[in-house]
């Protein structure tokens, strides 16, 4: 864009001066790079709180101590509902991961183990802290072990 003299105000003949005006002339790459900075920095700050619900671990028989295949593991929580099963190995891993800056915080939950032939059992976020619970190698927090009671 080219400014030509006819562009700008007269100036006033009593003071020969010009009317204050400020003119800025924005680089369009200047731009960009702002709109990029301030974009960085949002997508910083909302993905900077990620927290997760959910647990994951082994389904034994309380009985026989055998693990049990293709238990049906239930997460419900603010953040989502979700279902999974167990493997051959009895392992499961239920976990939902979610961002703070777009949802609540909360991460209360509770899995629901349900089985034909067994007792459902129900956990909550607090489980993984009780002193009753089990672990594949005592004595550390590695894989939780949740045992089922059949009927």
């Amino acid at each position: 864009m080219r400014l030509l003299p006819s562009d700008f105000p007269a100036e006033n003949p009593r003071t020969q001066t010009r009317p204050f005006h400020t003119l800025t002339v924005v680089n369009n790459a200047e731009m960009k790079y702002t709109k990029n900075i301030f974009g960085v920095i949002i997508l910083m700050i909302l993905s900077s709180c990620d927290k997760e619900v959910g647990e994951s671990g082994v389904v034994e028989n309380e009985l026989t101590g055998e693990r049990i295949e293709n238990v049906e593991v239930i997460l419900n929580s603010d953040q989502a509902d979700k279902t999974e099963f167990t493997d051959s190995n009895g392992y499961f891993s239920n976990i939902k991961t979610f961002s703070c800056g777009i949802s609540s915080c909360d991460t209360d939950f509770t899995l629901t183990f349900e089985k034909e032939g067994f007792q459902t059992v129900t956990i909550n976020q607090n489980y993984y802290r009780e002193s009753s619970t089990e672990f594949v190698t005592e004595g550390t927090k590695d894989t939780l072990i949740v045992k089922m009671q059949p009927n």
